[in-house]
């Protein structure tokens, strides 16, 4: 019994550390692909959609409109600190497919 439970331990400690260290990668992957994206571009004018912090709910809104269109039940809170501050100068995004991933990209 007491080989069962040390193997068991082992293996909880292999599988534990095998998902903290995907989540890292995949974490430093995502901050990756956000800071080189060409989609995403921050505070431009001629945009089809913009994604910002309207009372600390993310917000969407059609080229520079002032009011947005939608708001999201999405705290910016919960954004780390990188996509906050992009959030707060305004995402810019070609179309509503680009706007789609964005999101699922900041809610996910």
């Amino acid at each position: 019994m007491k080989y069962l439970n040390y193997i068991l331990s082992v293996l909880t400690a292999a599988a534990v550390g095998t998902v903290i260290g995907s989540v890292y990668q995949t974490t430093k992957n995502y901050n990756i692909f956000r800071q080189n994206n060409p989609v995403i571009e921050t505070n431009k004018t001629n945009s089809s959609y913009v994604i910002r912090d309207c009372d600390g709910m993310l917000a969407l809104y059609r080229g520079n409109a002032e009011k947005p269109f939608m708001i999201l039940e999405y705290k910016t809170s919960f954004l780390n600190e990188y996509d906050r501050s992009l959030v707060s100068e305004g995402i810019s995004v070609p179309d509503s497919r680009a706007m789609r991933i964005l999101i699922e990209d900041l809610t996910g």
